[in-house]
């Protein structure tokens, strides 16, 4: 998880808020769009007339939709880029947290459920996210300009404007992602 807003505390957590505020208050009706296009392809790769479980289709979608809010434009293609179309990395999300929720619960003796599963699930998730930041790195003042233009907010960028160390930005994402994905489905499935 690194140190970013559910790690941190004091100043360093108001501030990681400030950050995310903007995100939630400026980006429904443009974001609209892409969270369209998500649901259409959770719905166009649902066969008709056959039992479906949604649980993991909802958690791909929520996964779409943070990483759009996360790194703007550049989400849809980048999960349609990775393996299976994101399921790699939604599967190792999935073992991570899992790891983290079992290490929570054992405290002190957390080094009992390190091992290789853990650790590949993290270079996964981090390796995803390593790659989206230096993308964002490197195109992030071109898209500043057409944020200002199209009045559009993306995390990313804003972070970028604070500091443009890889490990804090992506430490930073991880933490959106883990509420963005979680809560969001856990709303959907309920609703549903």
């Amino acid at each position: 998880m690194g140190s970013g807003v559910f790690t941190q505390e004091g100043k360093d957590w108001y501030h990681s808020r400030g950050l995310l505020r903007p995100l939630f208050a400026s980006n429904r009706f443009q974001a609209f769009e892409d969270i369209r296009r998500c649901v259409e392809d959770m719905l166009d790769n649902i066969v008709p007339n056959t039992v479906v479980d949604l649980h993991p289709r909802i958690f791909q979608l929520t996964l779409a939709t943070t990483l759009f809010m996360l790194f703007g434009d550049s989400a849809h293609r980048m999960i349609s880029a990775a393996d299976k179309g994101g399921q790699d990395l939604a599967s190792a999300f999935n073992d991570a947290q899992e790891y983290l929720a079992y290490r929570t619960r054992v405290g002190p003796f957390h080094w009992l459920i390190d091992g290789p599963g853990m650790w590949r699930a993290c270079k996964t998730v981090h390796s995803f996210l390593d790659k989206a930041i230096e993308e964002a790195l490197n195109v992030s003042d071109e898209r500043l300009i057409q944020q200002s233009e199209h009045k559009r907010y993306v995390f990313i960028d804003a972070l970028i404007q604070q500091t443009r160390d890889p490990v804090v930005l992506r430490d930073q994402c991880i933490s959106l992602l883990l509420a963005g994905r979680d809560s969001t489905a856990a709303c959907i499935s309920w609703t549903m």
